[in-house]
């Protein structure tokens, strides 16, 4: 998909650095004056895909299902309980680590969204400028307005106040959107930690232990690959709004970090408990 990055001002290097090898492309200053926001001075193209969430985690469900992954939804008021049941754990509870773990760095990101019927608009647009930020975003039915990044907010609830300022900073740079037919208004909390993404092993004694290992990279020593080394937990949480931009990678990290765990565990002679046919998932409900 297309994507224009619209700027009131240069400054934006850091970011430009990550999609330069995305067809990347810097706008002329008449390409950036063709659009309907005269303050804007500074433009950039690059090409990339779309994850439609709706979708996207529906069918990443029937690709685990296929691969023989249970999926099991519990409430979980510590991790040391899934010790009865399984030797190794992959936690993923966001926001949920302030209860589960006492992580009181994770905190939440506000972010409210408008989804419109406008299909006319097909290339994605980031606006930026003194009076705000916006992103269009077309998805496979509608096209997402946003939004807010409201940082130790809360509040679940809708606001009136910044679906209005959606809609002014979004049709300031595309004006044909204020023909959209608005279905939905959404609100989420992002999950945001922050020291960052918290990506590392951690092992968790039992209850006839006193000593574990533990890591704060990944590497676990001590007990904690030894038989009788605990619940070991490789900790994927904490991703605020790059979710979906740095979903695969950490994933593929933590996955990585297990297999050695693994691995290690084999050399020992121990065969760890998977759940049937590979896997099985807690979905922990706090």
């Amino acid at each position: 998909m297309q994507c224009f990055g619209l700027h009131a001002q240069n400054g934006i290097e850091p970011f430009l650095n990550m999609i330069r090898h995305l067809d990347y492309k810097p706008m002329t200053a008449a390409e950036v004056a063709a659009f309907p926001d005269k303050s804007l001075r500074f433009g950039f193209t690059y090409r990339t895909f779309i994850a439609d969430q709706s979708r996207y985690l529906p069918w990443l469900a029937v690709q685990c299902r296929d691969l023989g992954i249970m999926f099991r939804q519990q409430s979980v008021s510590r991790l040391e309980d899934l010790a009865s049941e399984f030797d190794a754990v992959i936690n993923c509870c966001g926001l949920g680590a302030r209860q589960l773990l006492g992580d009181e760095a994770v905190q939440p990101i506000r972010g409210q969204v408008i989804r419109v019927k406008a299909p006319w608009v097909r290339d994605t647009t980031i606006h930026q400028t003194a009076d705000g930020a916006a992103y269009i975003i077309p998805q496979v039915d509608c096209v997402v307005l946003g939004g807010t990044f409201q940082e130790g907010d809360w509040n679940r609830n809708v606001s009136e106040h910044d679906s209005r300022a959606i809609r002014d900073n979004c049709q300031r740079a595309v004006p044909s959107l204020r023909h959209a037919v608005e279905p939905a208004v959404q609100v989420g909390l992002r999950p945001k930690r922050t020291s960052g993404v918290r990506l590392e092993a951690e092992v968790f004694p039992t209850a006839d232990q006193s000593t574990s290992g533990t890591s704060a990279g990944g590497e676990h020593h001590d007990r904690g690959n030894r038989p009788g080394g605990g619940l070991f937990v490789v900790h994927n949480y904490a991703h605020g709004g790059c979710g979906v931009t740095m979903h695969q990678g950490c994933a593929e990290e933590a996955a990585a970090i297990m297999q050695q765990w693994l691995s290690e565990q084999l050399h020992y002679g121990i065969r760890p408990v998977l759940g049937q046919r590979g896997a099985t998932t807690t979905k922990a409900k706090l």
